[in-house]
């Protein structure tokens, strides 16, 4: 059965309200994984005494929490298999309450390796979930700044997370700070269940995409284009941010509070770039672009300025050094999210869990790999060749990704 234009914008999509509303939501459960995320080292210095926590506990702890963090990732591709992405969100919302509670009342390190495990379950699904759930819910001229503004929150609460931990247990001390996390994450759960369970709400009508199966998700085309994207592109972002937050943590054991505001300003600048490369992105496409079209041409963009410093990268001046670390920066954020953004605009819904999972999983690897090969080169033929080499990796992403998002289909249609 063929739906007509007037159902397909009635049926598959929220209203403007409501899709702000579904977005605001979505980056409010994003900010609450991430700051649980990256609260947890400033949480246990301050707790390390309090608790007579050894070396090993810390270590369980932090274990837990990752160990958790895929368990949650997988319980979300349960839910999102089932095209229940809506409820999996809901599920996420209730273990965040419980590990915080938890969290607040551990006596203990077997409590706080149980209340942190809770929490890990919790922060897994959370950003395979918002893509899903955009990618499900949202038309594709929105994909672009919901996916920079997922990025932002993302990248800056990981950054700040710390600040705000120690200033809240300065005030309210560590227990009361997870209880209030506790309550805003209980105002969340509420806030989702009573929007999403209202009679006839066009929120829980996700867009059909077509059913697939696991081996098609993996032989999907934009799904290895975000995978390569991403893949060639990290060690070229991860070096150049190691370098800016090296800087920036020097300068804050120097000067004191003053540089830890800076510190936190400076690295909040690039993520805003992720902002707006969506959201112009998103205006090219309501000025009559196709998805495919505006995406390619925004990641091509992004791509080329993230290489750019390395026609500077044997400066000897330091002040070009941190302002070439925070181009690369800003425009690598901007060129993930765009990838994101080409990721649900044309993946079938199911899949969408597949392409986060790899891509994240395998950025995160080679950005890895990048920082361990990087100290003993740096150390021998200084930072020049490493730039360079990390600038060519993402320029021949951008070569592999070209011709694959440009091939893209530009919307999917419900038949």
């Amino acid at each position: 059965m063929q739906f007509t234009q007037q159902g397909q914008a009635t049926s598959g999509h929220a209203d403007r309200s409501g899709r702000w509303y579904l977005l605001v939501l979505l980056l409010f459960a994003v900010a609450l994984g991430c700051y649980q995320q990256g609260e947890m080292p400033m949480l246990l210095v301050m707790i390390y005494e309090q608790l007579t926590l050894s070396v090993a506990d810390i270590g369980f702890v932090i274990f837990s929490f990752n160990l958790a963090s895929i368990a949650g990732f997988l319980l979300m591709a349960v839910f999102i298999w089932q095209e229940k992405g809506w409820a999996g969100y809901a599920v996420l919302g209730i273990l965040g309450v419980l590990g915080a509670l938890l969290t607040g009342i551990s006596i203990g390190a077997g409590g706080l390796v149980v209340a942190r495990g809770i929490t890990g379950l919790a922060y897994g699904g959370l950003l395979v979930g918002a893509y899903r759930i955009v990618g499900g819910w949202l038309p594709p001229e929105s994909h672009g700044l919901a996916t920079g503004l997922l990025f932002a929150v993302t990248q800056s609460m990981r950054v700040i997370a710390g600040l705000i931990t120690a200033t809240a247990i300065e005030h309210v001390g560590w227990r009361w700070c997870s209880r209030i996390v506790a309550g805003l994450w209980f105002l969340w759960v509420l806030l989702w269940i009573l929007r999403l369970g209202r009679r006839g709400d066009t929120l829980r009508c996700e867009q059909p995409r077509g059913l697939v199966t696991l081996a098609q998700m993996f032989k999907d085309r934009v799904t290895w284009v975000v995978v390569v994207g991403v893949a060639l592109a990290s060690p070229l972002l991860s070096f150049q941010s190691g370098r800016l937050l090296g800087h920036l943590s020097k300068l804050a054991k120097a000067a004191g509070p003053a540089a830890v505001r800076e510190f936190a300003l400076m690295y909040l600048l690039p993520v805003m770039g992720a902002v707006a490369a969506g959201l112009i992105s998103d205006t090219l496409i309501r000025k009559g672009w196709s998805a495919a079209k505006s995406r390619t041409l925004l990641v091509t963009i992004c791509g080329l300025l993230m290489a750019f410093p390395a026609l500077f990268a044997f400066s000897r001046n330091p002040v070009s050094h941190r302002l070439f670390a925070i181009l690369t920066v800003t425009a690598g954020q901007s060129l993930f999210a765009l990838l994101y953004a080409a990721l649900v605009d044309a993946v079938p819904g199911r899949g969408i869990v597949v392409g986060v999972g790899l891509s994240g999983w395998l950025g995160g690897l080679v950005g890895n790999v990048a920082n361990i090969m990087s100290e003993p080169v740096t150390r021998r033929w200084g930072s020049g060749p490493l730039i360079i080499g990390f600038s060519i990796l993402t320029v021949i992403a951008i070569i592999r990704v070209r011709p694959l998002t440009r091939k893209m289909p530009g919307e999917l249609k419900p038949a």
